[in-house]
């Protein structure tokens, strides 16, 4: 559950209560931007200038340094001594020369440059330290054409350490410096996080008419029971555009030429705690089209989470692992696509045994596929959580670390309750199949089909995919074959799905010839079966098999074992929907994972969230499923809970 203050508490369960939506958008988003660069002046041994425009911050610690400000209170680490341990932490620019110990300035400022594809530029964004709350209390921040200064904007007296500043317009802007000419404190070097060019809008109700937020942590998917299945959470907003704001012909529009796919929105929603509102994080977006009619009043926005762009970028790695557990096979997927890891939490459950992976490897595939292979090999839940957050658990760790609930309903708070009986998701007889890895040594990896033909004096570069038999490879060799006079292969790169090899004709005409790879591979061959079964369920519903989806990663005895009994103690019992509409509405603190606790006239049931559908059109609605804990089951009892809240409330932001 979020952390919320008590007045908010107290006002999202009133019986009547003010409720505001809205949505941000970071126009410019620098995370996903290949453009930017940040180069600085005066740099320290240590800084990490690139990562001042790379989309995050907050610095991931607050970082020890030799300036006099750190003490051994356990509050401060060691800052990243090599490039490996910096590419895992947010550090951003430092400088090296210290602040005047009592005027705060320096002799000559400090001086960050961001660099990016030509744009007009409206606002800037720029984070200090915020571990530490140190900040510049004056600075400069210069706007250039190229080599053209097209204008400055003066900023003293600042008290932040992070802001937006809005600026006029500047037209095909280049690159924006930041020049610090006084820090918060004495005897201090320059320290920034980020420094980069955006429009952040936030359209409140007044412009946004309507939004969903789709959450869930796991789903069924191709007749599978709900684990091992990664999905997108989903963000759908309909804006008042009247004014055409939206219009993508209208450049007297602020947002002219940027309502384009992968800008990154930011829902939420407001109470009123009696002096202001208090607005609680709906998750993190990225938008995916939008929809903008020209004859009508209104635009629409669809964004999914950080998942979905998982799927437009694909692995770079082509090593063979050996004994790799599955939350270190996690972390390579999630380092390979950019994230570090303040980006995602891996459970340390799946860092010991039985998750170790004797031999493992990653095909030529999208950083999504990678994530749901994996998934799929430990039954584990992969969601994204409300500060979009990666978060990959053993499909267990609700029934080991959720005890207590986080809310309670009863029937007087309800308006209807619905329990329709649902089978779909019932197994009582689970087989898992291991993969056994073979070694193969000096085979033929692969062999042109037809002639190539190469120009004179020329090089050529050739991308090999190896067949899905014979792979991973390893100690590949190409070659000409047969031979061919003048052409040779002069280099070759190889990864366990192929590789890239470069061929020259030292000839002076053109020639034909054919490569073929010679080298070992593993290939995967039928392994060990664990089947596991309950008479019980067996005598009461028939026999209901369930075989677990083949994975190359799952090759462990022990690790299937231990799925197998997991899906038959969660699905051997039936399950069932639970619809109730409660008034008021739902709480949108509550996460995915957190346990609710609802009585009706029978008996009382607690159960873990799974799914939260969460709308907002004024009012507030939300319709959440979850799970119910095996030790309140019992054998037959039911195993799904569904439900919805909506109700009454005094909503909007008017007195």
């Amino acid at each position: 559950m979020l952390s919320v203050s008590p007045e908010f508490e107290t006002a999202i369960t009133a019986p009547a209560r003010r409720l505001t939506g809205r949505v941000k958008i970071n126009y410019s988003d620098a995370l996903l931007d290949p453009s930017f660069t940040a180069t600085g002046t005066d740099e320290n041994r240590i800084t990490q200038t690139e990562q001042a425009a790379n989309g995050r911050d907050n610095m991931t610690f607050k970082w020890a340094s030799l300036e006099g400000s750190t003490t051994l209170d356990g509050t401060f680490h060691p800052a990243p001594d090599n490039a490996q341990q910096a590419n895992f932490n947010e550090f951003g620019y430092w400088n090296y020369t210290l602040s005047d110990t009592t005027t705060k300035d320096w002799s000559t400022n400090p001086e960050l440059t961001t660099t990016f594809s030509e744009r007009p530029v409206t606002s800037f964004f720029i984070a200090f330290d915020i571990k530490r709350n140190e900040y510049a209390t004056a600075f400069d921040v210069h706007f250039y054409q190229g080599a053209v200064l097209t204008y400055t904007e003066v900023i003293t007296g600042n008290t932040e350490v992070n802001r937006i500043v809005n600026v006029d317009r500047v037209d095909n802007c280049t690159s924006i410096v930041l020049e610090v000419k006084e820090w918060s404190e004495g005897d201090r070097l320059a320290k920034v996080s980020e420094f980069t060019p955006g429009l952040i809008q936030a359209y409140d109700e007044s412009r946004t008419v309507s939004m969903t937020v789709l959450e869930e942590r796991e789903i069924s998917n191709d007749n599978s029971l709900p684990v091992g299945n990664i999905s997108n959470n989903e963000l759908t907003v309909e804006f008042q555009n009247i004014d055409g704001t939206f219009d993508s012909n209208n450049t007297d529009s602020n947002v002219y030429g940027r309502v384009r796919p992968w800008v990154r929105c930011e829902p939420e929603i407001g109470v009123f705690t009696g002096t202001d509102y208090e607005y609680i994080p709906l998750g993190v977006f990225w938008a995916k089209s939008w929809s903008v009619p020209e004859l009508a009043s209104t635009a629409n926005l669809s964004a999914q989470d950080r998942l979905s762009l998982l799927d437009s970028t694909r692995m770079t790695t082509g090593e063979t692992y050996i004994d790799k557990t599955i939350a270190e096979l996690f972390e390579i997927v999630f380092s390979d696509a950019g994230l570090d890891v303040t980006e995602y939490s891996i459970d340390s459950l799946l860092d010991a045994d039985p998750y170790t992976i004797p031999i493992s490897w990653f095909d030529n595939q999208t950083h999504r596929q990678a994530v749901a292979q994996l998934a799929e090999a430990a039954a584990c839940v992969v969601y994204t959580d409300r500060n979009g957050l990666i978060v990959v658990e053993p499909v267990d760790y609700l029934f080991s670390n959720r005890q207590f609930f986080d809310r309670e309903y009863t029937r007087s708070e309800y308006m209807d309750k619905q329990n329709p009986n649902d089978y779909s998701d019932l197994a009582n007889r689970i087989t898992v199949s291991t993969t056994r890895i073979q070694d193969n040594t000096g085979e033929d990896l692969f062999k042109s089909p037809d002639d190539e033909i190469i120009g004179s004096s020329q090089t050529d570069t050739i991308t090999i995919e190896l067949p899905s038999g014979k792979r991973p490879a390893k100690n590949q060799v190409a070659t000409v074959d047969p031979v061919v006079s003048g052409v040779t292969v002069t280099g070759q790169t190889w990864y366990s799905w192929g590789g890239v090899v470069e061929v020259t004709n030292a000839n002076g005409t053109a020639q034909n010839y054919k490569l073929k790879v010679v080298g070992d591979f593993y290939s995967q061959v039928g392994g060990k079966k664990y089947i596991t079964q309950d008479t019980n369920s067996i005598a009461s519903f028939g026999q209901l098999d369930f075989s677990y989806k083949e994975n190359p990663f799952l090759q462990s005895l022990d690790l299937a074992q231990k799925i197998g009994d997991s899906l038959l103690d969660s699905y051997k019992n039936p399950s069932s929907n639970v619809s109730v509409a409660l008034d008021p509405g739902g709480d949108p603190s509550l996460e995915l994972g957190d346990k609710i606790r609802v009585t009706d006239q029978y008996l009382t049931r607690e159960f873990n969230i799974t799914r939260q559908q969460i709308d907002f059109n004024g009012g507030l609605s939300m319709r959440v499923d979850g799970i119910i804990s095996r030790v309140q089951r019992g054998q037959g009892d039911l195993a799904i809970a569904n439900i919805g809240f909506c109700g009454s409330a005094i909503t909007g932001k008017g007195e």
